[in-house]
């Protein structure tokens, strides 16, 4: 695959992605591993495979409180049911907030694809904060990181893009208020 991204890169992209629905492999030890790319070869891919939730339970304490969801509701006892009771319990479905399932996805799949793009420009995981680009041995260890870049990285990738910072951020508060990212937009 990196090979195939290799020989389609053009001179002038500061990097090429390939995004897949299947699992993706390192090495013949790995049990699977979310994306890969290589420190400034301006290439990487990302597996969406494993990110899709199948229920409210699945989100991290973060996630829940990116989106402001009440984190506890999801632990407390649930109660039987009355016959007539037409409530739902919304910690087991998407139902009472169908396009919490897309932006969860959405919000898992563009924190894994920052951290790709940031290793292809050379970035490497940060060990200061916590951090978009912190290293994680497990999904849940994933779904846990913030999607936001610590002040170290900031600075990282305010030197090698040449960006605006204020602009950045403004863009990023578009962003998250667009697909509900309550949580982060309020960061």
């Amino acid at each position: 695959l990196s090979k195939i991204l290799k020989m389609n890169i053009l001179n002038d992209a500061w990097c090429l992605i390939g995004v897949s629905r299947e699992d993706l492999y390192e090495g013949q030890t790995d049990s699977f591993v979310a994306g890969l790319a290589a420190g400034g070869s301006r290439i990487g891919v990302f597996s969406f495979c494993r990110y899709v939730p199948e229920s409210v339970s699945d989100l991290s304490d973060e996630e829940l409180s990116a989106f402001k969801i009440n984190n506890n509701s999801r632990n407390k006892p649930r109660r039987k049911k009355k016959k007539n009771n037409n409530s739902t319990n919304n910690t087991n479905t998407f139902k009472n907030n169908p396009n919490l399932l897309q932006h969860s996805l959405l919000r898992r799949c563009c924190k894994i694809l920052s951290h790709e793009i940031l290793h292809t420009l050379a970035v490497g995981h940060c060990v200061y904060e916590e951090c978009v680009m912190n290293g994680s041995g497990s999904l849940q260890e994933d779904y846990k990181q913030p999607i936001y870049l610590c002040l170290t990285d900031l600075r990282k990738i305010q030197l090698l893009l040449q960006c605006d910072v204020v602009e950045r951020y403004e863009q990023l508060n578009n962003f998250f208020e667009r697909f509900d990212f309550k949580g982060d937009s309020e960061w």
